[in-house]
This record gives structure tokens, sequence and C-alpha cells, in this order.
């Protein structure tokens, strides 16, 4: 399994940044510098304002929006199953494009928007054993 170290700064031609996202096109609120890693996103140009990222990759190409909660604000508002589909979905995905590196934007101290701790992100992440070798995860992330 492969993993980085820190906090994704900028990405490679072939990587894809990984966020919780909600299905309504909510990507972060620059103005109160709210959203988490969508915002980060949004930041970087590698998701645009408005566009409903619900569990698919951006039209950028450079960011996936793993549907996490309903709207923004709405903690534990996606069950522990649907997420997992959205997980499956991105892992499908990432195996029809072996190409591309997927770069899992939680790590083991994130302060999570969706109200999951970041231990019951990971077993959501863990539920299958075949996960696929570009999918990379934060290394500590990986250890909880």
């Amino acid at each position: 399994m492969k993993t980085y170290n820190g906090n994704i700064e900028n990405l490679l031609p072939n990587q894809i940044f990984v966020f919780g996202s909600n299905p309504l096109g909510i990507n972060g609120n620059i103005e109160r510098n709210t959203g988490g890693a969508a915002l980060f996103a949004l930041k970087n140009d590698w998701v645009i304002q408005g566009e409903k990222m619900d569990n698919k990759l951006s039209e950028t190409g450079k960011s996936w929006g793993l549907t996490t909660v309903t709207r923004p604000g709405a903690k534990r508002s996606m069950s522990r199953a649907a997420i997992c589909l959205g997980i499956k979905r991105l892992y499908n995905y990432a195996k029809d494009n072996p190409d591309k590196e997927f770069l899992i934007a939680y790590t083991s101290n994130s302060r999570n928007l969706n109200g999951y701790s970041s231990k019951e992100i990971k077993q959501m992440f863990f539920f299958t054993t075949s996960i696929p070798d570009n999918i990379i995860f934060e290394e500590d992330f990986v250890k909880l």
C-alpha cells in the first residue's frame, strides 16, 4: 500500500485529490474560509464552485468528490453504507485508470466536517481487502 507523509500541497499531472463532498455543488466557502478539503480543492482550482461533486471526478480532472454529507453542516447525514458505496465507486474508477494516483485527503487528525471520526472514516475505506494500488493514503491515517 502506498502512502504519503504530511499535507498535500500540490499535485503531479497524474494525481487526483480525493476529498469529502456534498451533492449540491457547494465546494467550500471562500468568504468564510470554511469547507475543509473541498475549500482547499476550490482554492487550488482542482474543482469549480457549483460543480456537483457526487462521487465523481471533477471537470478539471484534478479532484474526486466523495459524498459524505447530504449538505454542508449536516453531520452524519450519509450512512456508513452509502459512503462505502461511494468509496467502491472510487475504487472501481481507480482500477479502470491505473495511470492515475488518487491521494486521499483524510489524515489521522482530520477535523472531519461529516461528523465521523478519522478512525470511522478509515474503517469505511478499508471495508474491503481489494484496495487498488493507485489509492494513496496519508501514512498516519493508515496506522489508526
